[in-house]
């Protein structure tokens, strides 16, 4: 659900939304209003993550400190020229025995946040959060992803691609890509061999994208082609850095909308389920509306506590320190004309507040004993009604377990007996006599095991061609390998039936 009065700021392209009821409306530039939400992101090329882990014998109150030194040094930051500011989340496992407690850390150099954000705090005067990009995807875990499967998250910008693995609900890993939809504008130049308008380019990805059918497909695959191979290393990586069997879906899409016919393509070259960004949002869209603004107006703190934002708001009057002493002295000038008149004032009051209590506690308490009758005497009739209730739950269990064995004598063994005797049948059609019989179920599948045997092998032959003839649209037949058995001049086989 939208935040009120929330506003959301990309300030890598300058686009703003702000939130009216269940939509969001674009604006020109945001505006400064009181008391409006702000949140903006911050893109993987700008900021550098790392997975560290600390020992679980840290005092809580030393793990910021703890994590901010191990940073420094296992991503050897050059502290001494350039200011770093340093957030973490922490990866919660309640499976893990291990002793140490793991962390992604995000770096952001403090110099980067002012050329990235001061041209838009210059017109909202300040940003009350800024999330890593790939920490949104969080939000898609209340309601429009149930799985707690391994995701990957593919999103294509103008400046910028990135990508993005989850895991048990959870951020694991996050990449900046080289593919940004400038430089496949160009690539595509280059493979076209004459210059095409962005724009055109960009219509050209979301109506005609990967149909085979349109006449720029073969320009089209051989971007694309390369583009996943580039991706294909990056999932190879992942799989084994954090041990994945296997990923379920990969999300891919662009912050224009979904490239026509690329989950497919996606889909058959990984041969992993691959979809656009169709979630359902809940939020009303007169048009197409980059992914990222709708997901940072339905991000809250609460999913994850990493905000690199030092553009606060200007405090309230009364917690600015000019206020806090303008507030004290005009509190003690009244207070001291106050004080004479207040303290009768308040004695005469206490006395009538104490003669009214003490009526009022007299017909509370006779109120108070006659519910508690009421009260025992409704659980004394609710006890009653229960045991009845007992008594005919039981004679409803015992009743239906007896229909079902009926049932189940009724109809299973007469259609077993049904089709042991119909094979039986033709089993002696073709001189091939049942030495054994089993019947086995496993969920929906249902099952025939007869061992079979005959003086000639053809017979054999002869009857399993009859039976896949005539009766492959009801049974599955598998034949094990025909043996001889040179005691008794005999061949042997096992056949399976399975009902269809």
């Amino acid at each position: 659900m939208l935040k009120k009065n929330s506003v959301s700021i990309n300030p890598y392209n300058y686009t703003y939304y702000q939130s009216e009821e269940n939509s969001l409306v674009g604006v020109k530039e945001p505006s400064f209003i009181k008391d409006q939400h702000v949140i903006s992101l911050i893109n993987p090329k700008n900021f550098i993550s790392s997975q560290i882990q600390i020992p679980k014998s840290i005092d809580e109150e030393d793990v910021f400190d703890t994590i901010n030194l191990q940073t420094t040094d296992e991503l050897s930051l050059d502290t001494e020229e350039i200011e770093y500011i340093i957030k973490y989340v922490e990866v919660i496992n309640e499976e893990s025995e291990e002793e140490f407690r793991t962390f992604n850390v995000f770096v952001v150099e403090d110099a980067a946040l002012d050329e990235i954000y001061l041209p838009s705090v210059e017109h909202a005067k300040y940003i009350d959060y800024i999330v890593p990009t790939p920490l949104l995807y969080k939000t898609l875990y209340k309601e429009a992803i149930e799985s707690s499967a391994a995701h990957i998250f593919i999103y294509f910008q103008d400046d910028n691609s990135f990508f993005t693995l989850y895991n048990n609900k959870e951020f694991v890993y996050t990449k900046s890509l080289n593919l940004s939809l400038d430089q496949m504008h160009d690539k595509y130049c280059e493979i076209y061999g004459e210059q095409m308008p962005k724009e055109d380019f960009i219509k050209l990805l979301l109506e005609d994208g990967l149909d085979e059918q349109k006449e720029n497909y073969t320009y089209i695959k051989e971007l694309f082609d390369d583009i996943l191979s580039h991706i294909s290393d990056i999932i190879t990586f992942v799989k084994r850095a954090y041990d994945l069997m296997m990923i379920e879906t990969i999300y891919i899409s662009s912050s224009y909308g979904n490239i026509n016919e690329l989950d497919n393509f996606t889909n058959q070259t990984f041969r992993t389920t691959s979809t656009g960004f169709n979630f359902d949002y809940g939020v009303t869209q007169s048009q197409n509306i980059d992914a990222m603004h709708i997901l940072m107006h339905l991000f809250r703190e609460g999913d994850y506590d990493c905000n690199f934002t030092k553009y606060f708001r200007p405090p309230g009057f009364s917690k600015r320190d000019s206020g806090k002493l303008i507030l004290l002295t005009a509190g003690s000038i009244i207070l001291s004309m106050l004080y004479p008149v207040v303290y009768w004032s308040m004695t005469a009051v206490q006395d009538i507040e104490i003669l009214d209590l003490k009526s009022r506690y007299s017909e509370i308490h006779n109120k108070k004993t006659s519910i508690e009758k009421q009260i025992k005497l409704k659980k004394d009739e609710q006890k009653i009604v229960k045991d009845k209730l007992k008594v005919v739950v039981d004679e409803f269990t015992n009743r239906k377990n007896t229909l079902t064995k009926i049932r189940s004598i009724k109809v299973d063994y007469p259609m077993k007996a049904k089709l042991i005797a119909l094979f039986t049948k033709d089993f002696n059609r073709f001189k091939v006599n049942l030495l054994d019989v089993s019947y086995g179920e496993n969920g929906d599948l249902k099952r025939f095991y007869f061992d079979l045997i005959a003086k000639n092998d053809k017979d054999i032959t002869k009857l399993v061609k009859y039976l896949t003839d005539k009766k492959l649209k009801k049974f599955q037949f598998l034949l094990n390998k025909i043996a001889y058995d040179s005691e008794l001049k005999v061949y042997k086989c096992a056949l399976e039936v399975r009902i269809r």
